[in-house]
């Protein structure tokens, strides 16, 4: 990942800076390549296995694999990784071949990739172990579909849920009954060797059934799916007479958590607290639209202040959602920040960051954005509703020099808010 401060058109001023720098520590704290090693140097039985086949899918496959790679060497017998056809990688790695995906949405590339993926560590025995490693991006990236759907057809589907506000639970619920290897199914294709995922996760409240779509996971339940389909079944023509088949042979898997959103987070709060601020921790399971987010962060941030009288630092993640409404380029933290100033007050004095922790927001090139009272300078509240209105958020945020690029971060926990509130 760039160093955010080393970005030359993005204004870094003060507290601003302060922020920041909490952030790009909490990058640095996380980094999946140490995270992995770590993990799989203080498990003997991983390291004294007798063949190790890795496996891995996501946004953070490869800095992932890298870890693997670092702790465990030529023990590594073959295996293979799906990464975003946009990520550019500069180091080899061992035994194991780089595939191509496509995120967002699922394309052709995925499907032969996940093909060759799944081809590539067969046959398996129970003298095998398969280390899968499993990231945000894998629900788009590691796919096979059932029979009786085609790409298109899925690609219209999943696109009409997202631009009508779908979440992750609700995309992954109907993404599971299009799947073969979604909702657990993947163990149908490891059985009978050992199977262990190391997973970074991007969803509120760490269910590992909608990580990636939880190929090693228990399916969804079967009343989500239903209050899905119901839910979207007509605007998005999802048919009603998919079955809902627990189809898994009987074979376990164990799934290990490595970083979450929480741990960013806190990292981020214990950053600034050591340098003397006041901190409000607003946890990592925040959810819901960003306009409801946005107006609920700002709300709290008001009486806090109010409560304690002096300025202090607010932290939060999780994963917000919004709906399209024109063809403008943005995405959701970028619009989490343009909402968020929305809802200030003229006395007010603020700075309020929305970064998604993957490096890409939407179908924007940013990671989000940092705003405050100089951006109204810039921005007038009539003129950042004729943007939002057509969902324009990374054009306004250009001319405040408020939008925050790195290029994808290798790293993917979702997104993480940051405030500083100086005066209410």
């Amino acid at each position: 990942m760039k160093n955010i401060l080393e970005q030359q058109d993005l204004r870094k001023d003060g507290m601003r800076k302060e922020i920041l720098e909490a952030v790009n520590h909490a990058f640095l704290e996380n980094d999946p390549v140490l995270k992995v090693k770590s993990y799989i140097e203080k498990r003997s039985d991983i390291l004294k296995s007798k063949r190790i086949k890795v496996i891995g899918f996501g946004k953070a496959a490869y800095e992932m694999y890298l870890g693997a790679q670092q702790a465990l060497g030529n023990r590594i017998v073959n295996g293979g990784i799906i990464i975003p056809d946009d990520l550019v990688v500069d180091r080899k790695i061992i035994n194991a071949e780089v595939f191509i995906g496509t995120h967002p949405f699922l394309s052709d590339k995925s499907i032969e990739s996940t093909e060759k993926l799944i081809s590539k560590i067969s046959p398996l025995s129970r003298e095998d172990t398969v280390l899968v490693l499993i990231s945000g991006g894998g629900s788009s990236l590691f796919e096979l579909l059932n029979d009786e759907i085609t790409l298109d057809r899925y690609r219209k589907i999943t696109k009409c849920m997202m631009d009508n506000g779908a979440d992750i639970q609700e995309l992954n619920a109907v993404r599971y009954l299009f799947s073969k290897v979604k909702g657990g199914k993947l163990k149908n294709f490891l059985c009978p060797a050992r199977i262990i995922s190391l997973i970074i996760s991007d969803v509120p409240g760490d269910d590992i059934r909608f990580i990636a779509s939880g190929p090693l996971s228990d399916p969804p339940d079967e009343r989500l799916i239903s209050k899905t389909v119901k839910k979207f079944g007509k605007k998005c023509s999802i048919d009603f007479n998919f079955e809902y088949k627990k189809d898994l042979k009987n074979c376990d898997a164990e799934n290990n958590i490595i970083i979450r959103n929480e741990d960013f987070v806190l990292g981020i709060s214990e950053y600034l607290k050591a340098r003397g601020h006041r901190i409000l921790n607003l946890g990592s399971g925040i959810n819901g639209s960003v306009t409801n987010i946005s107006r609920m962060i700002h709300r709290i941030s008001e009486d806090y202040f109010r409560l304690i009288d002096r300025p202090y630092f607010f932290i939060g993640g999780g994963e917000t959602s919004v709906k399209v409404r024109g063809n403008g380029i943005g995405g959701r933290n970028l619009e989490m920040c343009l909402r968020f100033i929305m809802n200030t007050k003229k006395k007010e004095r603020f700075i309020f960051s929305s970064i998604g922790t993957d490096g890409i927001d939407g179908p924007s090139n940013a990671m989000g954005g940092i705003v405050d009272n100089y951006t109204l300078n810039i921005l007038s509240k009539r003129k950042i509703r004729e943007f939002l209105s057509n969902s324009e958020s990374l054009t306004p945020l250009k001319m405040s020099k408020d939008v925050i690029i790195t290029g994808r971060t290798g790293n993917n926990v979702s997104d993480i808010f940051v405030g500083y509130v100086e005066k209410i």
